[in-house]
């Protein structure tokens, strides 16, 4: 066929033609990749405002401690069960990062979301629940604390009673038989001391708080 012969068919069929491109165009736009959603941050900062005096950074006084539990504590379940997350923990907390800095004493929390707002519920829950289970890690110590000083204060008293009545069957504290009741006795009210002391210590609990 002579090129004017095409030419001719393609002015006869021209809709056909147009049709074929229009579906062509078409199948390449629907197999075509989604464009990736944006993602969007949002961040939490918790600052350690005072410490429980301890010696060793333990605990709550220890930034890498929290980072440790927001991250892989009993935390991330917590958060699951607020906002309903029934898949795996991972993939939930894979939408967070947490980031401890123990020379300026802060944790900072930044969640990653398809939108700003549930980037910015995320991160302030976690951050939350942060709080909360800091607030319950310091009752629990303090609770121990209490119960072994009772039980230890305790003994100690009976021991003082048992001391004070061979004093008292001796002669009296400045009785030469005495002595080393005495010193003994000494030696358990130092004990009380001591122990009313570590009491008073474990009660002064890590104080963090929300800068946002």
């Amino acid at each position: 066929m002579e090129p004017l012969d095409y030419l001719k068919v393609l002015q006869r069929r021209w809709k056909i033609a147009a049709a074929l491109v229009v579906v062509t165009l078409v199948a390449v736009w629907l197999l075509m990749p989604a464009p990736p959603k944006p993602d969007y941050e949002a961040n939490h900062t918790l600052l350690l405002e005072s410490t429980s005096g301890d010696a060793v950074m333990t605990g709550a006084d220890n930034p890498q401690v929290v980072e440790l539990w927001a991250t892989e504590g009993e935390i991330p379940g917590r958060v699951a069960a607020k906002v309903g997350h029934t898949g795996p923990i991972d993939s939930l907390s894979s939408q967070m990062s947490v980031l401890a800095s123990p020379e300026l004493g802060t944790v900072r929390l930044t969640a990653i979301a398809s939108t700003p707002e549930d980037a910015v519920v995320l991160v302030n829950l976690w951050a939350d629940e942060t709080l909360a289970f800091i607030n319950e890690w310091n009752e629990e110590r303090a609770t121990e604390a209490r119960e072994e000083a009772t039980t230890q204060r305790t003994a100690v008293r009976d021991r003082l009673n048992e001391v004070g009545q061979r004093i008292e069957a001796a002669g009296g504290a400045e009785a030469p038989a005495a002595a080393n009741d005495v010193a003994e006795r000494d030696n358990l009210q130092a004990d009380l001391t001591r122990i009313q002391e570590e009491e008073a210590a474990a009660a002064r609990a890590s104080e963090w708080t929300s800068l946002h």
